[in-house]
């Protein structure tokens, strides 16, 4: 891998924040908190999670997958986070409900369909936000439970 002088990504001529990417298949996701929906501040619209897809996580044609992830189940989101299980078959996305209850889970099957269900009842750690997620093996799981 090679590294050359910083340069805009992303120039889609509103605000675009907190872009975080998904690889499913050969389909390249990006996951980002913007202004696309267009309604104004504190209309609910635009103040949420935009999917896209691509060929390649630096394609210049990525299209949209859907506009608004977490309405009208939050607030307003930013601060996406995904991630699939072990097998691959389940992809979960943590939206940040900035100025509320903190991140949010929500779940799919199925990326390219857009369609992601609020897992309303999800227990996460008081006051998380922004973050990641990583994988751990029952060794490492372990050892982190004997520390606390």
């Amino acid at each position: 891998m090679t590294f050359g002088r910083a340069s805009v990504y992303l120039d889609a001529g509103h605000d675009v924040i907190d872009a975080t990417f998904l690889r499913d298949g050969d389909t390249w996701y990006r996951f980002s908190a913007n202004a696309q929906g267009g309604g104004g501040r504190g209309s609910g619209v635009g103040e949420h999670i935009l999917i896209e897809r691509g060929a390649a996580i630096d394609a210049p044609d990525f299209t949209t997958v859907r506009v608004d992830v977490g309405h009208p189940e939050l607030t307003r989101g930013e601060g996406p986070a995904v991630f699939s299980d072990a097998e691959g078959t389940t992809h979960y996305l943590l939206i940040d409900e900035f100025l509320g209850r903190g991140y949010q889970l929500f779940r799919t099957a199925d990326v390219a369909s857009g369609d992601w269900e609020h897992v309303s009842n999800a227990q996460l750690p008081p006051g998380a936000r922004h973050g990641s997620v990583i994988s751990i093996s029952l060794d490492e799981y372990t050892m982190l439970k004997e520390l606390t």
